[in-house]
């Protein structure tokens, strides 16, 4: 198995570095200090979040989908709560970006004032189907 200590890890250029930490973390390469293991632990709790969340995705898509499809106009708190009321803005604001962004199937639509936070929020609605932009991409 290959070794690296840290002053040939610190060689690389960031790119490099990030493949090589991977390979340490995929235990192709055996890294010879402490300090890395943080970062380990890091690229491996990060790994396992985003295979968990990559499960989850598309049913957190339709249930956004399904609540955005009666109409109405509503801010990422309002549709957490109605997914899951302990949800929170949070839980569910990266999907919205995503459904936004990457697949341009919902889009904001003005703001509204949130009671929770007390400030002005984005509120998202549903891009109707002869709306949809060109160049979306299929969930």
């Amino acid at each position: 198995m290959l070794e690296i200590d840290k002053k040939q890890l610190l060689s690389f250029d960031n790119a490099n570095r990030v493949r090589i930490l991977k390979y340490i973390a995929l235990g192709l390469i055996k890294y010879k200090g402490e300090w890395v293991q943080m970062s380990l632990l890091t690229i491996k709790t990060r790994r396992e979040s985003n295979e968990k969340t990559n499960k989850d995705r598309p049913i957190l898509y339709t249930r956004v989908l399904a609540i955005l499809s009666t109409g109405l106009t509503l801010t990422a708190n309002e549709i957490a709560k109605r997914i899951n009321k302990n949800w929170k803005r949070q839980d569910i604001q990266p999907r919205l970006n995503e459904l936004r962004d990457k697949y341009n199937l919902i889009e904001e639509n003005g703001k509204k004032y949130d009671n929770e936070t007390n400030r002005n929020v984005t509120a998202y609605r549903l891009i109707k189907e002869n709306e949809v932009k060109e160049g979306a991409n299929e969930i």
